[in-house]
């Protein structure tokens, strides 16, 4: 049977379970252009569901897909979401603020329920159209417990309609710095390959990195011997050089002592991880790099020789754009670095 070794895994799979991979999420505008079809099907998914699936549930990452309107691959456009707290009655009810691709605003209460089984006594307070589904929960934990609950054990604070006049929200917007590291270490391990091929894909670098995307925390991650930055914690930034606009994602190997992958996405969040101990002696001229530039909006990917990234850039052949959303941020950017 036919095998062929998975960069993800670092192990070898049949032939049959080979996928495509986009290096760059697809969901954050990754392009058709930039792709590796070394991975095998299953650890594809587990890299999309938590590596990738960790970057773009973060609030500002999703604020600047619904900014360019960027579809997921099921062509869906992710709503912005604040989670805090109305005050309803006196009470501070938990509850989520959404802005919808179109713009439309909408308010829901997140469900709260208090149970005191003991007592027979819960207490409900939620939005009307969760209220069937959290009933049900209660009567399964009831029938667990061998309880059998009567309509008067039972109170619901909201059961009709659930209006909030003039309604403000206290939210506090908070961030795990470790939501970007994955994926740009991720994104490494694809672009290492896409220009190294396997002579770097099998090294003990390469090794490292994969070890490293299957932890699921910053404690843990600790543990493998990487030598890099990612936004907010870049110390040394190469945003002046590589910038081409908020529109646009940048990637690059770069082939210096050591040999590097550079990572610039929206033309904001970045990160630097190495991935040899010194200069790759072949594909690429010691000094030199190759730099991906994909165009999220149009999903078109461009390939560069480091140097001639640079005149093109030089020569405004980029045309940067900055979006209203990145624009309004403009002033705490040196803030969060």
């Amino acid at each position: 049977m036919a095998e062929f070794f998975c960069v993800y895994s670092g192990k070898k799979w049949p032939e049959s379970e080979r996928s495509t991979e986009h290096i760059v999420p697809y969901g954050i505008g990754g392009s058709d252009g930039l792709v590796i079809n070394d991975v095998a099907t299953k650890p594809n998914n587990d890299v999309g569901s938590f590596v990738d699936g960790l970057l773009m549930g973060n609030w500002l990452v999703a604020g600047y897909r619904w900014n360019y309107k960027i579809k997921s691959q099921k062509g869906n456009i992710p709503p912005v979401v604040f989670v805090g707290t109305v005050e309803l009655n006196g009470k501070a009810v938990p509850a989520t603020y959404s802005i919808a691709a179109d713009g439309k605003l909408s308010l829901e209460l997140r469900p709260d329920v208090k149970s005191d089984w003991d007592g027979r006594k819960i207490e409900v307070t939620c939005d009307p159209r969760d209220l069937p589904t959290i009933m049900r929960n209660i009567e399964k934990k009831a029938q667990k417990k061998g309880l059998k609950l009567l309509d008067k054990d039972v109170q619901i604070a909201q059961g009709k309609t659930v209006h909030v006049a003039a309604p403000e929200m206290q939210a506090v917007l908070s961030m795990n710095v470790f939501d970007l590291v994955p994926c740009f270490i991720k994104m490494a391990v694809g672009v290492g390959h896409k220009t190294l091929g396997y002579s770097w894909s099998m090294t003990r670098m390469a090794d490292q990195l994969r070890l490293a995307l299957g932890e699921r925390n910053l404690n843990s991650l600790a543990r493998h011997p990487i030598h890099g930055q990612v936004w907010p914690s870049m110390r040394s930034s190469m945003k002046d050089v590589m910038f081409v606009g908020a529109n646009r994602h940048v990637l690059m190997v770069l082939n210096a002592n050591p040999l590097s992958f550079y990572g610039l996405l929206f033309g904001e969040f970045e990160g630097c991880i190495q991935l040899s101990d010194g200069v790759w002696p072949d594909r690429i001229a010691a000094g030199e790099g190759i730099v991906f530039v994909i165009d999220h909006g149009t999903r078109g990917c461009s390939e560069y020789r480091f140097a001639e990234f640079v005149a093109h850039r030089q020569a405004g052949a980029f045309l940067p754009h900055v979006a209203p959303f990145a624009a309004s941020r403009k002033g705490n950017t040196r803030g969060h670095r």
